[in-house]
């Protein structure tokens, strides 16, 4: 699975769950995503992330991926050729043929012209499965009860203190 996990929630919670269990926790990687870049769309370093993942499940294998031009915030379409080659060159370098889980076919076009993709837990049912980006609303507005129905509760004490290190880091350099 390929996300920027910013920050992992219960909705790549239900797409990695399905995942092991069709494939085996052996067979599976994360890879995230962004590894690279530090912004308000991606407030969590690669350790972060990997740390926080790694609550939920010690012994999944997670790989950084940084992007082609970190500088952008939003995706644009321009890197898109480099960012597959790199990914299709990890894929070499492993030995191994990617097969990508995510929660929609928009989620997955990008990577669906060069591998092989699955639609897991969709993003479209349960409000709680949505977007990463409600998990950072609700940690701007200190929604704990908005938190706790997005997160796995392992997560919540390290998504809260590293997204406080985030917004230290904007105000120390007065953005």
């Amino acid at each position: 699975m390929l996300g920027r996990f910013s920050p992992f929630y219960r909705g790549h919670q239900a797409q990695v769950d399905l995942m092991i269990r069709e494939r085996g926790l052996n067979n599976c990687m994360i890879l995230v995503g962004s590894s690279n870049s530090y912004n308000p769309r991606t407030p969590f370093t690669y350790e972060q992330r990997r740390e926080i993942i790694k609550q939920i499940y010690p012994k999944m294998k997670i790989v950084p991926l940084p992007d082609v031009n970190p500088a952008l915030v939003y995706f644009d379409g321009s890197t898109n050729e480099k960012w597959l080659e790199e990914i299709k060159k990890l894929e070499r370098n492993m030995s191994v043929k990617f097969l990508f889980y995510g929660g929609s076919r928009e989620d997955l076009a990008i990577l669906a012209t060069r591998f092989e993709t699955k639609i897991a837990a969709s993003r479209y049912g349960d409000p709680t499965l949505r977007s990463a980006t409600e998990v950072r609303k609700a940690l701007d507005n200190h929604d704990t009860e908005k938190l706790e129905q997005f997160l796995d509760a392992r997560t919540i004490p390290l998504i809260i203190k590293y997204y406080k290190v985030f917004l230290k880091s904007l105000s120390n350099s007065g953005a």
